[in-house]
């Protein structure tokens, strides 16, 4: 008897009957294929969502905007900085760097924008310096509707520093 890929360990099975190697699949081997379907779906679906609506409207002039985003003086580590339009709800987000500089992600539309601040921690840096950040900004930083932050975007190149006090 000769070792075949698809029953369980240790299970009694009449290995004449069963298909050959090339038309057999294992169940690891299925719901590792499947897996790999789900998440090919997944992310082309955030593709296409990216792709359609990247949330800027590239009709008419625009701006591109940068700046320093620091706290009481002191550069932000880490964290985005948004931009959001309160008259058409389009907008633009841009990573803070360690030295606290951002780049908004493409041009925006000229007009006046709210901006705030968030952060991307995920639950295992809970406890750690790098969430330890998130607590240095004032809370009414940390949302669109508390922000008192505005910028307003100019065709060009734009540079907007913040000082979070």
């Amino acid at each position: 008897m000769s070792w075949h890929p698809c029953p369980n360990p240790g299970s009694s099975v009449d290995y004449s009957s069963q298909p050959s190697k090339a038309s057999c699949r294992s169940p690891r081997t299925f719901a590792s294929k499947r897996g790999l379907t789900l998440c090919g779906l997944v992310a082309l679906a955030f593709s296409l969502l990216a792709g359609c609506n990247s949330g800027v409207r590239e009709t008419g002039p625009t701006g591109l905007v940068s700046g320093k985003v620091s706290v009481k003086g002191k550069p932000l580590a880490q964290g985005c900085v948004n931009f959001i339009s309160d008259r058409d709800g389009l907008g633009a987000t841009g990573n803070v760097k360690p030295d606290g500089t951002y780049t908004l992600e493409g041009p925006l539309p000229l007009g006046i924008y709210k901006v705030f601040i968030t952060f991307n921690i995920s639950p295992a840096q809970f406890g750690t310096p790098a969430a330890d950040i998130v607590k240095t900004v004032p809370e009414k930083y940390l949302g669109q509707a508390t922000s008192d932050l505005t910028a307003e975007v100019e065709e060009g190149k734009i540079e907007h520093d913040f000082d979070l006090k």
